[in-house]
């Protein structure tokens, strides 16, 4: 009976914890050989989100809520971002002026809601479907050949995992 006792004690203890989900979260390897993934979720449920690759740069900010041990990432528009305005005369002699935002032609926020799976200091992805991402091609870190050669590409465990 006190062995009975001493598990219980034990298993309500471990079951009780409580995840800080603040802080900063990185891909555990390059997705694809060159795509990285950063988000610094804040305490006011807020979050900054970075995914940078070959030719890619997405930014966002927005706002986050957490149900079920999954957390859903909601993207904000930025207002804020200035106007440049062009302008030239076409051949004919009109005179043409356009208003562009370089700062979203060069950095587009995500559209669409971006899901992960809280667990034990990790964010692992969720797709479309629903279903939780456990694996991805990612760069290997053992080398091909004993002598020379690069790494290569393989399938291995793929998360966001917190750095802060």
């Amino acid at each position: 009976m006190r062995r009975f006792i001493n598990w219980a004690v034990i298993i309500i203890l471990t079951s009780c914890r409580t995840v800080s989900l603040p802080g900063t979260y990185r891909s555990n390897c390059a997705e694809i050989g060159f795509f990285l993934t950063t988000v610094k979720i804040n305490g006011a449920s807020t979050f900054e989100y970075q995914f940078r690759g070959d030719l890619i740069n997405e930014f966002g900010t927005g706002s986050y809520y957490v149900s079920g041990g999954i957390i859903e990432l909601n993207f904000t528009k930025d207002t804020t971002q200035a106007l440049e305005y062009m302008t030239w005369v076409d051949s004919i002699g009109n005179l043409d002026t356009v208003a562009l935002n370089f700062s979203e032609l060069l950095h587009p926020t995500p559209t669409g809601p971006i899901r992960y799976k809280i667990g034990n200091n990790k964010l692992w992805v969720i797709n479309m479907e629903g279903d939780v991402v456990k694996r991805a091609e990612c760069i290997n870190r053992t080398r091909r050949f004993l002598i020379r050669g690069g790494n290569h590409m393989t399938t291995r465990r793929y998360y966001l995992i917190k750095t802060e």
